[in-house]
């Protein structure tokens, strides 16, 4: 195996290194990414980076301790897979024995050419609209209300700044489901953020730049400062023509991350068939990490079953309340609150689906990240040591 290109300095991409590098690979390894900034994690951009508690260096990823060919700023624009090569921006290309897609995602936007849209995702938007937030002091309007928007709104508050959320739904209900999104939207509240959902959607005001909304109603809400935070959208368009299989935006593999011969692929750009036939993806930082380490299994001839991908782990961190969750928490369900008091802001959480554990959160509450685990993979839901 003489060659291992990485497209992607991305979480997934710089784990991929490292795990082809810790499972004994010797061989060349190139690692190519779009950005010119060293490699770095991105939650952090939305929560202490933001805020000021943390430099925008702290966010950073350790400096790659093996023998790695880095090539920042020239992001892949094409993949011939008969020729085994990858075209970059700048015109050059990179030849290939086999190759990880580790591309990730970018911000979905209301817009198509995302005009006048401020949106969050990369280390340069974070230090951006840090400076805006800081220096301006604006009033701040926040479209959506999943984990990113709620976690900016957090960070205005802390900094004085008034700010509204408006989604379609109830904020962070589709992702927490009802009782524990209710907390969060509670907490909000009391910091004095302004929460409103609109299932008639809205319209946007201004041109090159954003200066509100106009709801359906005719209800009017301006801001200073118009955040996009509505999700994200897999980086594929350089694979175009490529042949590889996709699945709505998303390169789709199998359970070795494998996504076609000699071709795998990594992180929030991928997904992948249940034994039902439902196609799935996880944007989890934890799901980075696991496929990489699998991809590079299966690249440097691993045989044998396929390693477990352990359930998702993700947290958040926003108005005081700091979550961790393991697993998928079912749309639409309660919990069983096995230690604490939600209300009080202190708890241990578990879901079930027909009688088995699915996934387990702890809010505010100390307990190790495997005893989190161990939660989900134990029946009945208790706290075993």
């Amino acid at each position: 195996m003489d060659s291992i290109v990485v497209v992607g300095a991305s979480l997934a991409g710089v784990s991929t290194v490292g795990a082809l590098r810790q499972q004994g690979h010797n061989g060349q390894v190139i690692l190519i990414g779009d950005e010119a900034d060293r490699p770095y994690a991105r939650p952090p951009l939305s929560k202490a980076v933001l805020q000021g508690t943390q430099e925008p260096g702290d966010a950073t990823l350790p400096a790659l301790d093996y023998d790695v060919e880095l090539i920042l700023g020239d992001g892949a624009v094409e993949l011939n897979v008969a020729e085994h090569r990858v075209g970059l921006h700048s015109g050059r290309s990179t030849a290939f024995d086999h190759l990880v897609i580790a591309t990730g995602s970018r911000p979905r936007t209301i817009r198509p050419d995302a005009r006048g849209e401020t949106v969050l995702r990369s280390l340069r938007d974070c230090v951006s609209l840090r400076r805006t937030l800081r220096e301006e002091r604006p009033s701040v309007l926040i479209l959506g209300g999943g984990f990113l928007g709620m976690e900016v709104a957090s960070v205005c508050r802390a900094l004085g700044l008034p700010v509204t959320v408006v989604d379609i739904t109830e904020p962070l209900e589709r992702a927490l489901g009802p009782v524990l999104s209710a907390r969060f939207r509670q907490a909000a509240a009391d910091a004095g953020a302004r929460l409103l959902s609109t299932e008639a959607g809205f319209h946007l005001l201004g041109e090159e730049k954003l200066t509100g909304i106009r709801l359906l109603d005719g209800t009017v809400i301006e801001a200073d400062l118009v955040i996009t935070a509505i999700g994200d959208v897999p980086n594929t368009e350089w694979l175009s023509g490529s042949g590889l299989e996709t699945a709505g935006d998303s390169v789709l593999i199998d359970d070795r991350c494998a996504a076609a011969p000699g071709i795998y692929a990594v992180g929030d750009v991928t997904a992948w068939r249940d034994p039902d036939g439902t196609v799935r993806r996880r944007p989890h930082y934890s799901q980075a990490i696991d496929q990489a380490r699998i991809a590079a299994h299966a690249l440097l001839g691993g045989t044998g079953p396929a390693p477990r991908i352990p359930p998702p782990y993700f947290w958040t961190d926003m108005f005081q309340l700091y979550l961790r969750i393991c697993g998928e928490i079912p749309v639409g369900t309660a919990p069983e609150i096995i230690e604490g008091d939600l209300e009080a802001g202190s708890a241990l959480l578990g879901w079930k689906v027909a009688g088995q554990p699915v996934a387990a959160a702890a809010l505010n509450y100390k307990i190790p990240v495997p005893r989190l685990r161990n939660l989900i993979t134990t029946h009945p839901l208790s706290v075993s040591p």
